[in-house]
């Protein structure tokens, strides 16, 4: 893991190079996976954000060849009968825990801010625990996620047919 040197020079806030991406995944699997005892699976689990045709809409900042600090933005649209709304979700926010408390995270995450407007999004998603962080560069909640589960003890479901086929 890389230790921050007050004397480097950064490179970035930019969009991610395909060169830059495997440094990346690494550094969010650090912060996001491995961390927490998890497997280092973000290139499967997000691969369509970290796909290479949308390294454009991932940002980065880099201490020589380690990407120290990222997020990426994964663009979609959603049809609300004759209207249509771009929403554009951020993705892992990630700042290595050597280089926290520099204005990276606050860097990219204002590049993707730009970057979203550029892409005509309307909503901006983004889903986190620290609220606070978030507010002072602008994001505001605006809900709450419920997540509900259904089983046979708590909704009654129909009894499916099922039929044997002979062959």
């Amino acid at each position: 893991m890389a230790t921050a040197n007050t004397e480097s020079q950064f490179d970035g806030p930019r969009p991610a190079a395909m060169a830059d991406r495997e440094s990346a995944l690494e550094s969010i699997n650090d912060v996001f996976r491995i961390s927490h005892g998890l497997p280092p699976n973000i290139h499967h689990k997000y691969q369509h954000v970290y796909a290479p045709k949308n390294l454009e809409n991932v940002m980065i900042v880099k201490d020589g060849s380690c990407v120290v600090s990222s997020t990426g933005i994964w663009v979609n649209q959603i049809h609300l009968g004759s209207a249509t709304l771009t929403v554009g979700g951020i993705n892992a926010v990630t700042t290595l825990p050597a280089y926290r408390r520099l204005g990276l995270g606050g860097k990219v995450m204002s590049m993707c801010a730009d970057r979203m407007k550029e892409l005509g999004c309307h909503i901006g998603l983004l889903g986190t625990r620290i609220t606070n962080w978030y507010r002072k560069l602008g994001w505001e909640n605006a809900g709450t996620v419920c997540f509900f589960h259904l089983n046979r003890s708590n909704i009654s479901l129909p009894q499916l047919e099922t039929r044997s086929i002979q062959l």
